[in-house]
């Protein structure tokens, strides 16, 4: 009597156990989803605070061991980091000057381009519209044939004014301007110090071993943030002008300007790709008469960005830095959903980021694996 006692004891307090720790188990779960969901929240309603902050650290990654070089060479941080930023801001500037004048004309002469398309794909045009009135006449029909009447009532209709394309042009310009010169601002900050709140937050570990540990990880995280950076923008320019000489070849006018295109769009993969596509396809069948030559420069596009995807690219990466496209796809998407343009900006280098931190620690190592190829 007393052996069976003591069985169902235990039996019972495991049961108990068990029934105590579901409820646990569905509250952690619970607040898991309410903090991810508060963190959305924040990232959304404060992103203008926090895209300056990511786009300073992206291209701090990228410029920081220029500045080390100029530092090596005696001269000081943050005057290294002020010649930094002036030659690269003077080249985009001076780019961006020389691009404004063939993209201007391109917008002048958009009216009478959409003509010339619309008039050299007429036949698809008229069959698509006789198709379009025959739906038409099946909806009347069926309309006609319901025998429901329908009170009618009285509604007030009211008309919101909403800002012409120039104001949204306009109040898109200033926030852009605000949020680039807070970028600026604080990239140089960053540049300039050299990485001193990394070196503080370090600080702060007690043990030796595990300070040893941690700057090391740090510094390998860098290093092979700053190579795949340098890695995408090397083909990305590298494509840019490629295509510039194969659409200037072809006869395509401002082969340059749509070449930089390709070559800015390509940061996005895939997406980005198929945008250029579409842009060289219309401006080759704007400008050709013959529809066989038209279909050239799309083609030699078409080529050119398969070889850089599936040949250079995966031979300069590796293994090592191979992406999934999957997760490329969703990180474009949740970050272009999130910050607008912004956010397909710094899509790439923090899905980069993130996959070279997990391969760097042990316990976010199958992380790392998921986001590669």
């Amino acid at each position: 009597m007393s052996d069976t006692s003591q069985h169902d004891q235990p039996r019972s307090e495991r049961t108990e156990s068990t029934g105590a720790r579901q409820p646990m188990e569905v509250r952690s779960v619970v607040t898991s989803a309410i903090l991810v969901l508060m963190f959305l929240y924040t990232l959304y309603f404060a992103r203008n605070f926090f895209i300056p902050i990511v786009l300073a650290l992206s291209l701090n990654m990228l410029l920081g061991p220029l500045v080390n070089r100029l530092r090596r060479l005696w001269i000081p941080r943050p005057l290294g980091a002020a010649l930094v930023l002036f030659v690269i801001i003077g080249g985009l500037g001076a780019g961006g000057y020389a691009a404004v004048e063939p993209a201007k004309q391109w917008l002048d002469s958009m009216p009478q381009t959409m003509e010339d398309l619309k008039s050299r794909t007429s036949v698809i045009r008229e069959k698509v519209e006789n198709v379009t009135q025959q739906t038409e006449q099946i909806i009347k029909v069926a309309e006609s044939a319901v025998n429901e009447k329908k009170e009618t009532t009285r509604t007030t209709t009211v008309v919101l004014k909403e800002p012409g394309l120039g104001e949204r042009f306009i109040g898109s310009l200033q926030a852009f301007a605000g949020t680039l010169a807070v970028m600026l601002i604080l990239l140089y900050f960053m540049l300039a110090t050299g990485g001193l709140m990394i070196r503080k937050l370090l600080a702060m570990i007690r043990r030796q071993i595990g300070r040893r540990q941690a700057v090391s990880l740090v510094r390998h995280m860098q290093d092979d943030i700053n190579r795949y950076l340098v890695t995408i923008i090397m083909i990305n320019t590298a494509l840019g002008v490629t295509v510039s000489l194969a659409l200037w070849a072809i006869g395509l006018p401002d082969p340059f300007l749509w070449g930089a295109v390709a070559g800015l769009l390509n940061f996005a993969p895939y997406l980005g790709a198929a945008v250029a596509f579409l842009i060289i396809t219309a401006i080759s069948f704007a400008t050709f008469t013959s529809l066989a030559y038209a279909s050239i420069a799309p083609l030699v596009f078409m080529l050119i960005t398969a070889i850089e995807g599936n040949f250079i690219t995966p031979a300069i990466h590796g293994k090592r830095f191979a992406m999934n496209p999957l997760a490329i796809y969703m990180s474009l998407f949740f970050w272009g959903w999130l910050w607008g343009i912004a956010g397909v900006i710094v899509a790439i280098p923090l899905i980069a980021a993130l996959k070279i931190a997990c391969d760097h620690v042990d316990s976010m190592r199958p992380i790392g694996r998921l986001l590669g190829r």
